[in-house]
C-alpha cells in the first residue's frame, strides 16, 4: 500500500518524458520552418530540410539529449547526428538569416510549452 502523498507511477500515460520533450521540439522545428516532420527525419539532402534536422538536432541537444540518443529518436545514423551538430554554428554563420531567425522562433516557442 503506498505511503499518502505518493503517486503510482503506473497510472501515467506510457510515454516516457523523453519522448514528451522529442515530440515539442519536433513540433516547434516543423511548425517554424513549415517542412513535414516525415521529411525532417528522412534521409533527405535537400538545403531547406537538412537545416530543419539540424535545428532539430540542435534544440534536442539543448535539452539534455546525446548524440545516440537523438540518432536513435530519428532513425538517423550516429555519424550523420555527429555531423550536423558540430557544424551547426559554421551553418548559422553562413545561412545567414533565415536560420537565425529559426532559432530565435523555436527557442521562444519551446520556452511557452
Amino acid at each position: 500500500m503506498p505511503t499518502k502523498g505518493w503517486v503510482i507511477l503506473s497510472t501515467y500515460p506510457k510515454i516516457t518524458m523523453k519522448s514528451h520533450i522529442y515530440n515539442e521540439v519536433l513540433a516547434a522545428v516543423v511548425a517554424v520552418t513549415e517542412i513535414e516532420g516525415s521529411r525532417i527525419l528522412s534521409h533527405e539532402k535537400q538545403a531547406d530540410v537538412v537545416e530543419a534536422r539540424c535545428l532539430l538536432f540542435h534544440f534536442l541537444q539543448e535539452q539534455g539529449f546525446y548524440p545516440s540518443e537523438i540518432a536513435r529518436f530519428t532513425g538517423q545514423s550516429r555519424q550523420c547526428v555527429a555531423m550536423l551538430l558540430n557544424t551547426y554554428d559554421i551553418r548559422r554563420r553562413y545561412r545567414g538569416k533565415m536560420l537565425s531567425i529559426f532559432e530565435r522562433d523555436i527557442s521562444k516557442m519551446l520556452s511557452l510549452m
